[in-house]
Parts: structure tokens; C-alpha cells; sequence
């Protein structure tokens, strides 16, 4: 829970982009970027899986923004240890790998990792 006023930002936006897929990270990001948080283990919902959810009406080329919101929270100070980083990236990349339309995202990700290493 959070307090309306805190999201500085239009919901779904963080650093200056808006996330329609992920926007509800988008804005968890944004008001973490500006705080402490409390993380209490014990699930107090769940994610419904069902047909018209997002994910399938707005196809799957709008998943990039995984890595773009991969790549613009470490840039913010999350994902800080390069550990962290790695495997968020390469989590991601198992995820498209396969798909031809991803490709552009699997060599951003293949030259991110190169930088750091």
C-alpha cells in the first residue's frame, strides 16, 4: 500500500517512461527511488491468470520493457551489485530466447553483459 501522493509521477512512469505491460512495477520503482519500504513475506494476494489480461492483447514485442526497466532501475541504484544485475539480465533473456522478435533485446543484453565483464 502507499499513499497516492507519494507517486510523484503519472502512474506507471519511471524515469520519465511510461510502462503499459509492467506499470505497476513502474510505479512501485518510483516510489521506492524515494524511500524505505517494508517487505512482509506472507502473500496477501495473488496474480490471476486469465484471457484478456494485457499481456495477451498487447502483443508480445511490448514485453521489452522488461529490459528497459531491467536496464533504467540499475541506472536509478537497484540491481547495484553486478551479481544482481547479471541475473536479472540473463532471467530475461531465458525468458525471449527463441522468439526472432526479441532480437534486438538479446544483443542489447549480450552487449550489456560484455561491459561487464
Amino acid at each position: 500500500m502507499f499513499r497516492k501522493k507519494d507517486l510523484t509521477e503519472k502512474y506507471g512512469v519511471y524515469q520519465g517512461k511510461q510502462y503499459s505491460l509492467i506499470n505497476d512495477l513502474a510505479a512501485w520503482l518510483t516510489l521506492l527511488s524515494q524511500g524505505k519500504a517494508v517487505y512482509i513475506a506472507e502473500p496477501l494476494s495473488y496474480f490471476r491468470l486469465h484471457l484478456n489480461q494485457n499481456n495477451n492483447k498487447m502483443g508480445l514485442k511490448v514485453f521489452s520493457e522488461w529490459l528497459e526497466i531491467i536496464l533504467a532501475s540499475r541506472e536509478d541504484g537497484f540491481l547495484d551489485s553486478d551479481n544482481l544485475f547479471k541475473t536479472a539480465l540473463h532471467s530475461y533473456h531465458r525468458r525471449i530466447k527463441g522468439y526472432p522478435q526479441f532480437g534486438d533485446d538479446i544483443e542489447r543484453i549480450k552487449k550489456t553483459l560484455k561491459l561487464l565483464d
